[in-house]
């Protein structure tokens, strides 16, 4: 009988695992945001992201650039985010600009572009961001 209850626990276990690490694989948490991002075997762009991350123990993307950005956007800014992609930057902005700035987001993308919408949500950016799927020539 406890043989039968260990088998019983351990398979059930193994299931739950299994969706955990599905589920969790496509959230990553970045400099203080959280982002789904899509299927990295699906999306050569969205992979170097997450190797970037990977690389930088999944915590900043391209740090010089996010140190930058992080020393001169100041709260009240308006800020462009041209190739926005999943809205890294994009969110990075958000919280330096403030409540009383504003950030355009352009991601023309059919692909990127709804994970860029969805991340601007997930992080409450939805009132200082405008996200425009347009490419800015």
């Amino acid at each position: 009988m406890k043989l039968k209850l260990f088998y019983w626990i351990y398979k059930g276990w193994r299931k739950i695992r299994t969706l955990i690490k599905y589920h969790l694989s496509y959230f990553y948490e970045m400099d203080g945001h959280l982002f789904i991002l899509p299927d990295i075997k699906a999306d050569k762009a969205i992979k170097e992201i997450v190797m970037n991350l990977v690389a930088f123990g999944n915590k900043i993307y391209e740090p010089a650039t996010t140190a930058l950005i992080k020393i001169n956007v100041k709260e009240g800014d308006t800020a462009l985010d041209i190739g926005a992609s999943i809205g890294y930057f994009t969110l990075l902005l958000a919280r330096q600009v403030g409540s009383g700035g504003k950030v355009l987001a352009f991601e023309p993308t059919e692909h990127q572009f709804p994970y860029l919408v969805k991340n601007i949500k997930l992080n409450g950016y939805q009132n200082r961001v405008t996200s425009l799927k347009l490419a800015a020539w």
